[in-house]
């Protein structure tokens, strides 16, 4: 999967999709470590019209580094957390094409850990969590889906309904052994300015779930949603391992290698890339073709037949496409392809790159391209009616790797709760 280096292109497309201004807690996380951030490679076309917190990063980072905005200075000057404790490392297992994958192998959930100290909130714990909540009327809250965000420099937390909404409660963090104190920054939400909660948090071994309980909070309406086991998500900054991505119906849950990732989330699509490796997981549901793809854009969406198959026969067809290797296996008990692709250059793709595919919701306009002459590798799943293609892609990334990623793969219909 290749890389649009086109600078002028990619940030006249994200001037042109993007909305007026990002979330508070978003500028907040920009400000706390863009000065820590490297860019990273993208490989598709467009950006989305909404990014998650750390899919800032990268491009205002890029960004501040060409002039391109004003803020760049600033944000440059600002100096921000680093997470450097590793979560717990990927544990898949190599895929079999004889039968189904083998079950999830972390380790057994068991009696909670406490969490590790650290100044602000605990490291093991920075980052975006899920759970589902009841209404909370003094919040705000109405939404069934509920996430709390700690900072990466662990000073600040946000709570909000959803990835891209706008944040219900701010507050302050402090952290002692296995203790986190919130502070909350400005009256509202049911909280006046000042009021602290004290929470003593744990972990299940695998790091998957986090549970805070209230030892004290002045604020009820803080409580009533802090209080409670929350899942983590890969949908902002993260460290890797396990976690959910709840942007599909059904989620997924994967574990990946430990590094810092950021998170792009699209319509129907996601892909989170390591910092340093540059290695990057991608999703994208119910993808669909192009009709000139050998053009700049790829041309408009084409339908395909719903399956696998289908998707795979349109994939052997593409120009330049000398060989599409198919081997039928299964991810997680769902019927799949893989497909190793083999490319040449083509007098029909002047450009030297071909436009694969693009999600089949009209809302996203995004789509991912190869160069000519590289290797891909695809995995499509199907999973009811639809059709889930996954990549683990990157420098020095080999087959086994990606099947020991593919192996963690779960699609789920509720978040993975700790019994």
């Amino acid at each position: 999967m290749s890389t649009d280096r086109d600078f002028q292109r990619i940030t006249a497309a994200w001037l042109d999709e993007m909305p007026d201004h990002a979330p508070d807690h978003a500028l907040d996380a920009i400000l706390d470590a863009v000065d820590h951030t490297e860019q990273v490679r993208r490989p598709i076309l467009g950006f989305p019209r909404t990014l998650t917190v750390r899919g800032w990063l990268p491009l205002v980072a890029a960004l501040a580094a060409a002039g391109a905005i004003l803020l760049g200075a600033a944000f440059l000057l600002t100096v921000g957390g680093q997470r450097t404790t590793p979560v717990p490392p990927a544990n898949g297992v190599p895929l079999t094409t004889t039968g189904p994958l083998p079950t999830d192998t972390s380790p057994p959930t068991g009696e909670p850990s406490p969490v590790a100290s650290a100044k602000g909130a605990p490291i093991a714990l920075r980052g975006q969590w899920l759970a589902n909540a009841p209404p909370v009327p003094a919040l705000g809250q109405t939404d069934p889906r509920i996430r709390l965000e700690f900072s990466g420099a662990g000073d600040s937390s946000w709570i909000a309904a959803s990835a891209n909404q706008p944040l219900l409660l701010r507050s302050q963090v402090a952290g002692a052994p296995s203790d986190i104190s919130f502070v909350a920054t400005s009256a509202g939400s049911g909280c006046k300015a000042g009021d602290t909660g004290h929470y003593r948090a744990t972990l299940t071994p695998d790091g998957l779930t986090m549970t805070l309980a209230a030892i004290s909070d002045a604020c009820a309406a803080r409580s009533s949603v802090l209080a409670r086991a929350w899942v983590r998500s890969l949908a902002g900054q993260s460290d890797g391992s396990r976690g959910v991505l709840d942007a599909f119906d059904p989620m997924i849950s994967v574990t990946l290698p430990v590094e810092q990732y950021g998170a792009d989330i699209f319509p129907d699509s996601a892909f989170l890339t390591g910092n340093s490796s540059g290695r990057i997981f991608t999703v994208v549901k119910n993808p669909v073709g192009l009709t000139d793809p050998c053009s700049a854009s790829g041309g408009g969406k084409l339908p395909l037949q719903p399956g696998a198959s289908a998707f795979a026969d349109y994939i052997a067809k593409l120009p330049g496409f000398i060989s599409v290797d198919r081997t039928q296996l299964q991810v997680d008990g769902h019927p799949a392809i893989h497909l190793a692709v083999t490319t040449a250059p083509t007098a029909d793709c002047t450009a030297g790159k071909v436009i694969e595919w693009t999600p089949k919701t009209p809302a996203s306009s995004r789509v991912w391209f190869l160069s000519l002459g590289d290797p891909d590798s695809i995995y499509l799943v199907e999973v009811g009616a639809d059709l889930y293609l996954i990549q683990w892609l990157g420098n020095g990334v080999a087959t086994a790797d990606e099947q020991a990623v593919l192996s963690t793969v779960h699609f789920l219909d509720t978040l993975p709760m700790a019994p």
